[in-house]
C-alpha cells in the first residue's frame, strides 16, 4: 500500500515541509497484524529520492505515531475493499 504524508524541517528559523511517500504492507504474524516497511521516498515534482534516512531521524514517539497511522490507513482501505 502507499501512504503519503509530510515531514517538516526547520533550519535557521525557516520551516519547510517535504512530501513523503511510504510504501508498506501488513502481514499477520502469530495472528497479529504487523507492519512491514518496504520503502520511503521524498517526492520532488516528478522525481523520487530515497528517504530511508527518515526512519533514522524519527524519535520513538514519532515512529509509533507513524505506525499507528499506517495501520489505520490499511484498516480503512481493507474495510472499503470488503464492502
Amino acid at each position: 500500500m502507499t501512504y503519503e504524508t509530510r515531514i517538516a524541517i526547520e533550519i535557521a528559523g525557516i520551516r519547510r515541509s517535504l512530501p513523503l511517500e511510504i510504501k508498506y504492507r501488513v502481514e499477520a504474524i502469530k495472528g497479529k497484524p504487523e507492519l512491514i516497511h518496504d520503502s520511503v521516498s521524498f517526492l520532488s515534482g516528478e522525481e523520487r529520492r530515497s528517504g530511508e534516512i527518515v526512519y533514522d531521524l524519527l524519535g520513538l514517539r514519532q515512529r509509533k505515531e507513524l505506525e499507528g497511522r499506517l495501520l489505520d490507513h490499511w484498516k480503512s482501505e481493507n474495510r472499503e475493499a470488503r464492502e
